[in-house]
């Protein structure tokens, strides 16, 4: 082969390389990354800017569309959140027809050249946060909706774990309608799935079992007159990636619920998204193997072509293909790691309260007052709020 056409064929495959992982991203994987570290930080204005235009050919659009939602709720700007959540559901649900014939790039370069679809977990907990911005806006039928499709993701998990918090979330939205068999269904589900703690299917009061209430003994429950529901979410899934790295240094963590001087309870961990992340990725990990073997050789076979007319050109083509050999860790890092729930008698005209994070040796972490979103739906006050 003339050194000119080794020279033409070497560009041409240098720039099909350079396509694929624009195609595999674009420029949107450098600014999700720099929203998802303002996100952290509370910058929240600048964390939304980043993600400002999410194209519609980027392979990572429900991926942005989950992390701009996320940034939007935490400004308390509600139905833009909702807006990107929807939209991320709908392009969810396009992606499962994705045409099978497009994922032959992903056989010869990487997973990353396909569009992110979201895991099981991630798809139910975009009901479920969509949920709670509804109930921020008092739009108790629209919440109860996304809990229907909360159900409905669950009931279809396959080999996945269920999720306690999901479905206690579920269970609120369908009483706050007065569908109390079918909230009483789910709180029986949640006290299944939850660990170390007993929730009521008719009331949803939560409470310890009977040999650890020591740390309840200020509080005389009542399940009876005004409640505060409160959804505490803490943590990140940052960094929580590859299959096996996480960490637990939350467990056992809680914190407790102050209206001013007066102590009214305590969260309880219902769920910890980083177990049902591993889950999934440890579901796939069968699927990948046998996608990756089948990758390898196909690269192999393109290079031992290519070694026919050039060796030289066949050693550069494979170290380019081996360097797009780059597994896909791609998830929903602004998802809180650890979600609470207290549910606790409170005074009937509150407009405020106090959160004290503690670890579980009962030292204080950190505190935070909540002023909203607080809404009423008859004797019970819903809110929610998310602590480091």
């Amino acid at each position: 082969m003339r050194l000119a056409e080794q020279q033409g064929n070497l560009l041409r495959t240098l720039a099909l390389c350079a396509g694929v992982l624009l195609g595999a991203g674009g420029c949107s994987t450098a600014r999700i990354h720099s929203a998802r570290i303002k996100f952290m930080r509370g910058e929240y204005e600048g964390a939304e800017k980043d993600l400002a235009v999410i194209s519609k050919k980027d392979n990572n659009r429900l991926l942005a569309l989950m992390e701009r939602g996320m940034i939007r709720q935490a400004k308390q700007d509600y139905k833009a959140s909702t807006d990107d959540w929807l939209e991320a559901q709908r392009l969810a649900e396009d992606l499962d027809y994705y045409s099978i014939s497009k994922d032959s790039a992903s056989l010869v370069v990487n997973d990353h050249t396909m569009p992110y679809r979201g895991e099981g977990h991630e798809r139910a907990l975009l009901h479920v946060f969509a949920a709670k911005n509804y109930l921020a806006l008092s739009k108790w039928e629209d919440a109860a909706v996304e809990a229907r499709n909360v159900v409905y993701r669950l009931e279809k998990r396959g080999d996945q774990p269920d999720d306690a918090y999901s479905r206690y979330m579920a269970a609120v939205c369908f009483e706050l309608i007065n569908d109390h068999q079918a909230a009483a269904f789910q709180y029986r589900l949640a006290s299944e799935l939850a660990r170390g703690v007993e929730i009521d299917e008719i009331s949803g009061w939560i409470s310890l079992p009977a040999k650890d209430k020591k740390g309840d003994a200020r509080v005389v429950a009542e399940e009876d007159g005004t409640q505060l529901i409160c959804f505490l979410a803490t943590g990140s899934m940052k960094g929580v990636g590859k299959l096996g790295q996480l960490s637990c240094w939350q467990e056992g963590s809680y914190a407790e619920i102050h209206a001013g001087e007066k102590y009214l309870g305590r969260t309880h961990l219902l769920s910890d998204v980083g177990v049902l992340h591993n889950a999934a990725e440890k579901g796939k990990e069968g699927r990948k193997t046998v996608k990756t073997i089948t990758r390898i050789i196909l690269k192999e076979v393109l290079v031992q072509a290519v070694a026919t007319k050039d060796e030289d050109l066949a050693e550069l083509l494979r170290v380019i293909l081996i360097e797009l050999e780059v597994p896909d860790y791609r998830h929903w890092e602004t998802l809180p790691r650890y979600l609470h729930v207290a549910r606790v008698n409170c005074p009937d005209d509150l407009q405020s309260y106090s959160i004290v994070m503690k670890d579980r040796s009962g030292k204080i972490v950190s505190s935070k007052d909540i002023t909203g979103p607080i809404t009423r739906s008859g004797e019970r006050l819903v809110s929610f709020c998310r602590c480091k």
